[in-house]
């Protein structure tokens, strides 16, 4: 991918700002593994990317990050639905126990099924996210 592609959330730790001296850096290896997903910063920004003669894994233990993922591509306005709320402390602290409280369910969820995704929950992390960054 030519393009510089920005993930739909800010992430902290992300890699946005060093992704192009990661690519110099490495070159165009045949299986690139992000061992730190999160935001996909550097991923996104994957110059060339060739999907016959490239291969790419990625890495994170937040199961709530490939509900992410998966969300968005399943069902993006659904995902959006849940991001657009206003801010409002007593709702972080709602969201944030909801997260926590659905994440061995989720984590089983997305090891059983290539398609599970939850919209719901996956608005609720990219709002937390955009509320605690």
């Amino acid at each position: 991918m030519d393009a510089n592609m920005k993930a739909p959330f800010p992430y902290f730790g992300g890699k946005s700002v060093i992704a192009k001296i990661v690519w110099q850096a490495l070159g165009q290896p045949k299986h690139y593994i992000e061992p730190f997903g999160g935001s996909l910063a550097v991923l996104l920004n994957r110059p060339n990317f060739n999907q016959q003669t490239h291969a790419e894994t990625v890495c994170d233990l937040d199961p709530h990050i490939d509900n992410v993922w998966r969300a968005l591509q399943f069902a993006p306005d659904e995902v959006a639905k849940w991001c657009d709320w206003p801010v409002h402390h007593t709702m972080l602290i709602a969201r944030k126990a909801a997260l926590i409280k659905s994440e061995n369910k989720l984590v089983e969820d997305l090891k059983n099924d290539p398609k599970f995704y939850d919209a719901e929950l996956a608005g609720y992390w990219i709002w937390k996210q955009s509320c605690c960054i």
